[in-house]
């Protein structure tokens, strides 16, 4: 009987060695929360910027770009539409994972009027991204 319960505890031991890697590596991605806000949306998305050769134009949509870790290969998506206050998305992302986000006002024509980029690690939190109006002619960024 006691021969029996080694082999049982043994065999335990075993399927618990072999079954943590497999867990562990099956673990689910962690997010990345942004959300970007648009300081004063009346007067920012009412603004006149000036795009490719001087032509004024306005802000049609925010939209977010990023890549994880060393990957080269890039996602965006729009962030926030014309009018807006605000937008969020969750990029899936491993915790601790760094990340390059690029955030840029583009006009009608897809011209991008500014741009701010910057990295940041996977941490768990929200991350806040603040677009000011412009005291110049591009818009400007802020993360708080």
């Amino acid at each position: 009987m006691n021969q029996f319960k080694q082999a049982l505890l043994s065999l335990c031991f075993v399927l618990l060695l072999v079954a943590a890697p497999v867990h562990m590596a099956a673990a689910a991605p962690g997010n990345l929360p942004v959300e970007v806000v648009v300081d004063d949306p009346s007067t920012f998305w009412a603004c006149t910027y000036y795009a490719k050769e001087n032509m004024p134009t306005t802000a049609s949509e925010i939209k977010l770009e990023w890549s994880a870790g060393n990957s080269s290969k890039t996602q965006r998506e729009t962030i926030v539409l014309k009018g807006k206050e605000s937008g969020k998305l969750s990029i899936p992302v491993e915790k601790g994972t760094l990340v390059n986000l690029q955030v840029f006002v583009v006009n009608t024509k897809n011209e991008k009027l500014g741009a701010w980029s910057l990295q940041l690690l996977n941490n768990g939190k929200t991350e806040v991204i603040r677009v000011f109006s412009p005291e110049t002619v591009q818009p400007e960024f802020n993360r708080d």
